[in-house]
C-alpha cells in the first residue's frame, strides 16, 4: 500500500514553494532592499559633499 499523505499539507507545502520561487522572482527583478537603497543613497550624499568640498573657487561665473 502507498504513503498516506495529507492533502491539506500537500497543498501548503506547494503554495510556500510557489511563494518562495515568486519571492525570488521579484527580488530579482526590484533589485535591491530599503536598507540597501539608503546606504547607497548616503554613500551618494557623502561623496558629492566631499566633492563639493574639494572644489577651488576661481571667482569666474555667477
Amino acid at each position: 500500500m502507498g504513503e498516506l499523505i495529507s492533502l491539506r499539507k500537500a497543498r501548503k507545502d506547494a503554495k510556500r514553494q510557489a511563494d518562495a520561487k515568486r519571492a525570488a522572482v521579484n527580488r530579482s527583478e526590484h533589485g535591491q532592499s530599503k536598507a540597501q537603497q539608503t546606504l547607497e543613497m548616503k554613500r551618494a550624499e557623502q561623496s558629492l559633499r566631499t566633492f563639493e568640498a574639494h572644489k577651488i573657487d576661481t571667482g569666474e561665473g555667477t
